[in-house]
């Protein structure tokens, strides 16, 4: 395992001296078991966020509240920073939008990892006993690297509706598998992804093509395992309904060996790994099948393309500054480097 950092180790100290243990949770022992590097230190206790949020503030760090109704704020201090959570349940109404109706504290362990999305991330990782405990099968699932729903999958998605995009993210970050049944299920569920904020569907996207670089020895081809797995749950088509349109749509067999879907998908994951390069390579050849249905040719598909990205990356709620880089990539992505553009690159 990583080492702690001794904030962390002291807290463990003071939260085991008033009788609860204190707990890292989620990716940090998922990672430091995978060899990967640990990211944020997200910890939780039995502890309300008041009364946790009281003792490290007693220690000299700064809590700063993010959420009272789920008891979560900010521990911060000289030597560090994590994000505390306190152990709960949840109910939800309709829809996968994420909004509990019902929060209780005092929950057990068990009782909280239930409430998580995967079991290779309810994973509980004792300080002060150097030990974890794993409620859910976690351990099994990372041996077999399968990403397995803490409870029936399908109440797993509708409980939050961005899980759908988790989903193929940690998938190809970490190069796991969905378990069968938790596939089937977000299949079946695709639809709870339009219950979500475009933003957050954006950041679960951006981190799916930037998956290579997320840790040493990436490879691009999870990219696209990536992006074929957003295809097969159907979760493209409603976040990108535009590429959907792609699919089956021939292009000249001298020049291409993919329908107009796969070459975005190609050529996406074989791009540098730079936010703006991979939305370009994946939005460049987006106007092929309105031009093709217009003029029976695909002529002035990167005219169609710039204003048909504009309006996906406004949709996605991109920001202005990258709005404008990958539109003017899309615009000019059939001219030479003098400027010039012929048909055979059509």
């Amino acid at each position: 395992m990583d080492s702690v950092p001794a904030f962390l180790q002291a807290a463990a100290a003071e939260f085991a001296a008033n009788g609860t243990p204190l707990f890292i949770v989620g990716g940090w022992p998922r990672n430091s078991l995978l060899g990967l590097p640990g990211g944020d230190f997200d910890i939780c206790s039995a502890l309300t966020g008041e009364e946790a949020a009281a003792l490290f503030e007693r220690m000299g760090a700064k809590a700063i509240d993010r959420n009272t109704t789920l008891g979560t704020f900010s521990v911060v201090c000289a030597q560090g920073e994590a994000e505390y959570t306190a152990f709960r349940t949840e109910s939800y109404g309709e829809g996968g939008a994420h909004r509990p109706l019902e929060v209780s504290f005092h929950a057990t362990m068990e009782q909280d990892a239930l409430r998580r999305d995967f079991t290779v991330n309810a994973l509980y990782y004792n300080i002060t006993e150097a030990n974890i405990i794993d409620p859910l099968g976690g351990l099994a699932d990372i041996g077999s690297r399968l990403l397995r729903t803490c409870r029936k999958p399908a109440d797993t998605f509708a409980d939050d509706g961005l899980r759908l995009m988790r989903l193929p993210r940690l998938a190809c970050e970490l190069g796991f598998d969905a378990e069968p049944e938790t596939f089937a299920a977000a299949k079946a569920n695709a639809a709870l992804i339009g219950d979500i904020a475009p933003e957050r569907v954006r950041a679960e996207l951006e981190r799916l093509l930037l998956c290579d670089i997320r840790y040493p020895q990436g490879e691009r081809t999870m990219v696209l395992k990536g992006l074929h797995l957003l295809d097969e749950l159907g979760l493209l088509a409603r976040i990108i309904p535009e590429m959907a349109a792609c699919r089956n749509v021939r292009q000249r067999a001298d020049y291409h060996d993919y329908d107009v879907l796969e070459h975005l998908m190609q050529c996406c994951a074989h791009t540098p790994p730079v936010l703006s390069l991979r939305l370009a390579g994946l939005l460049h050849d987006i106007g092929k099948p309105p031009a093709l249905e217009l003029t029976g040719k695909m002529v002035n598909h990167d005219r169609l393309g710039e204003e048909m990205a504009r309006g996906i990356m406004n949709r996605l709620r991109c920001s202005n500054a990258l709005t404008a880089e990958v539109c003017a990539l899309v615009r000019r992505h059939m001219a030479d480097l003098d400027g010039r553009t012929g048909e055979k690159r059509l």
